[in-house]
């Protein structure tokens, strides 16, 4: 966007290529491209500079607590399979080696950013699912009931922190943004 075009975003305008976060809704590559700065340097600086590492490091940061707790569930199979059944979920026979696959390979899409946002869909599903199986803290009391109150809360970060994945998708650094072979 060239400096000094106006951009009309709702009944505000603003001029210099910066733009108001109002217009850029529902479109990340626009808002990347509006939100520029002079850096310490005095180099001028975008979101779209954040693509190249930034968002890498915050999908590693975003999934590693499914990486660890798919490893812990492998580790631990027979313990997880009777933890699942006392929570009650169906067929903790089957449910535990999904929440494996989810958990696992949910994580390392996201990771090396290939189908990223199918893949954070589908972390969004396992979350509400495990959620609301294992963090009822409305039928809890005491200390427990905080703590399970902070995990459901923990978990509705995660599903935030996912969907805006599934928004701005996974950023340069990722197998997404590899271009098609040309024929």
């Amino acid at each position: 966007m060239r400096p000094g075009r106006r951009i009309v975003a709702g009944r505000r305008s603003c001029k210099n290529g910066l733009k108001e976060a109002g217009s850029a809704l529902g479109r990340p590559d626009e808002a990347r491209e509006g939100v520029a700065r002079k850096s310490k340097r005095g180099r001028r600086t975008t979101m779209a500079n954040f693509d190249r590492g930034g968002l890498l490091v915050a999908r590693i940061l975003l999934v590693l607590v499914f990486l660890l707790a798919g490893l812990n569930k492998i580790m631990n199979y027979d313990a997880t399979v009777a933890d699942v059944a006392a929570h009650g979920v169906p067929l903790p026979a089957v449910a535990t080696p999904l929440a494996i696959l989810f958990e696992l390979g949910g994580a390392i899409l996201v990771v090396l950013g290939y189908r990223t946002r199918e893949a954070a869909l589908a972390l969004i599903l396992f979350t509400v699912l495990a959620t609301l199986f294992y963090h009822r803290f409305w039928e809890m009391s005491g200390q427990e009931q905080v703590i399970n109150m902070i995990m459901f809360l923990k978990n509705l970060g995660l599903i935030g922190g996912l969907a805006l994945l599934w928004h701005v998708g996974p950023g340069e650094l990722a197998l997404d943004a590899r271009k098609p072979a040309q024929e």
